[in-house]
């Protein structure tokens, strides 16, 4: 059994816990929900290339190792790299001492995609047919890509703000607040962007439509 002692200091922390909550709760509701200002977004996307750079096997052994055994024989494959930046500028308002409100934030985007490759095995480069249906698959990947990257814009500006204002003791906080709230959000709408190029590349990559691609070119390999 706790002594008299420990209970007397367990009520004073928890009512010391309560005041604080309280007050933390009355200086939020002095706060207004923070304003983003127009959003900006720079796209830089490359140009696709096509190169001769890989193997009938090495392409089988990617297929397996993807689970995209449906696919083969997997005469070419698309890729690239996504990187996305953002910059985030805050300001913050004093509404009385000791308490700061994040008021708006201010963003610009980048979202680059390069490198943009899509590799064809060799042992197929002097047949033109199969050349050209597997690059022309290849780069339905690519447009999936590049049309779910173009959703961006809109799918930031839905949810980009908390939903809640918020207070903070210090400019210093409330800054670091507000600018980590809006790059978790990013973050998360990226992620969403990603599952839409991913549904995209399952409706590319249909039965139907690889086993068109399978008998595109009769008499090939």
């Amino acid at each position: 059994m706790k002594s008299p002692l420990a209970n007397a200091r367990f009520a004073a922390w928890a009512l010391a816990c309560l005041v604080a909550a309280t007050v933390h709760t009355q200086a939020r509701a002095e706060c207004a929900e923070a304003r983003i200002e127009p959003l900006a977004i720079d796209y830089q996307i490359d140009d696709e290339r096509v190169l001769f750079d890989t193997t009938l096997p090495e392409l089988d052994s990617l297929a397996r190792a993807a689970k995209r055994e449906a696919h083969r024989p997997l005469m070419a494959v698309y890729t690239s790299k996504v990187l996305y930046q953002a910059d985030i500028s805050v300001d913050v308002n004093e509404v009385s001492p000791g308490l700061y409100c994040g008021l708006a934030a201010k963003m610009r985007i980048r979202v680059q995609i390069i490198d943009r490759n899509i590799h064809v095995a060799r042992e197929v480069r002097d047949q033109d047919c199969l050349v050209s249906a597997a690059t022309r698959h290849a780069r339905l990947h690519a447009e999936n890509e590049r049309g779910a990257y173009a959703m961006v814009e809109t799918i930031l500006r839905k949810r980009i703000l908390p939903g809640q204002p918020f207070s903070a003791s210090s400019v210093i906080e409330a800054k670091k607040w507000l600018t980590s709230l809006i790059g978790a959000q990013i973050d998360a709408d990226m992620d969403r962007v990603e599952k839409l190029k991913a549904s995209a590349n399952q409706e590319t990559d249909s039965a139907q439509d690889l086993a068109r691609l399978r008998g595109a070119c009769r008499n090939s390999i």
